[in-house]
């Protein structure tokens, strides 16, 4: 006897790809016609089975959301608060699309700020790890952490203190200049202590006291107070120092480097052109100090010192 045919022309069997593998014939006709394998976005009623949803744009579990939370084949995104296209590995999200303020990127080292990220050039002075590699770490020199506009690097200081470890440190508030060779800075008009300086390429001479071209000078208080130029560190880093403090008069003049309030190196400054090089490798965490301190141990109206080098920071 030869197999009746259907209204389509042909009959309809398990396994001939004819229906949704998904549906189930709920009638006298099966009424889909999407084609698809796995939603039912056409107009039966009670033929969806659902799925495991995945991310690819269709309602797999039949519960009228596409791709949500928990999908299979989430990707992780992560946040990009500074908006440079790298993204903060402490900060993600799973999900099947790209969140706005996401990136699939997880390799910025400060997702507080834009001009730091992988492949960013090294910024001289700032003591800030612009390219998020250790290894890449530039030397502040300390005479340019200094200008005519006062502080054009941030975390530079100058000021004086009542003790040699920064102990009672305040920040100077005048800034002026000597025939335009020379910036000074101190507490206020007339006022000591003060730093010095010269930014010419020649040595200036000042009341008995050279100053060597390009230099910072450093000049304490009559009442024992240190000059002192303190560096604040912006963030947990490791850092290398290496200056050279110099005698800029005839006196013997007491010069200490304190880290974090701790004895680095310290000496004493026999006359002009005595030095007491200063050197060493150290961390630092957000907030510490480390100050580079002249106190007075001799005649006041001297004890002038000089302080040349510079700061490396990772």
């Amino acid at each position: 006897m030869a197999p009746s045919v259907g209204a389509l022309g042909g009959p309809r069997s398990a396994g001939s790809g004819a229906a949704d593998p998904e549906r189930t014939i709920t009638g006298s006709a099966d009424t889909d016609t999407d084609a698809d394998t796995d939603s039912d976005t056409d107009s039966d009623t009670g033929d969806c089975i659902a799925l495991a949803e995945t991310c690819n744009g269709l309602d797999d579990d039949c519960d009228g959301s596409v791709d949500e939370a928990g999908a299979a084949g989430e990707s992780v995104y992560f946040a990009d608060a500074d908006d440079d296209s790298f993204g903060d590995a402490g900060s993600s999200v799973t999900a099947c699309a790209l969140p706005e303020g996401y990136v699939s990127d997880n390799t910025d080292c400060d997702d507080a700020q834009g001009d730091v990220h992988p492949g960013h050039l090294e910024v001289g002075n700032d003591g800030v790890d612009n390219d998020c590699d250790p290894s890449t770490a530039v030397a502040m020199n300390i005479y340019e952490s200094f200008s005519a506009t006062a502080n054009p690097f941030g975390n530079w200081s100058f000021g004086d203190a009542i003790e040699a470890d920064g102990t009672g440190f305040t920040a100077f508030a005048r800034y002026a200049e000597f025939d335009a060779s020379v910036d000074y800075w101190e507490i206020a008009e007339g006022g000591e202590p003060r730093a010095y300086r010269n930014h010419t390429a020649a040595d200036w001479v000042y009341a008995s006291v050279n100053f060597a071209a390009k230099s910072i000078v450093l000049h304490p208080g009559p009442a024992g107070q240190f000059a002192v130029l303190r560096w604040t560190a912006p963030a947990s880093t490791e850092c290398q120092v290496a200056v050279t403090f110099d005698g800029r008069d005839s006196t013997t003049t007491a010069v200490a480097t304190y880290v974090g309030g701790v004895l680095l190196s310290g000496g004493v400054v026999s006359g002009f052109g005595a030095t007491v090089p200063v050197s060493g490798t150290f961390l630092v965490s957000a907030g510490d100090t480390v100050d580079f301190s002249v106190g007075m141990d001799g005649n006041y109206y001297y004890d002038s010192t000089g302080l040349v080098g510079t700061l490396a920071c990772r």
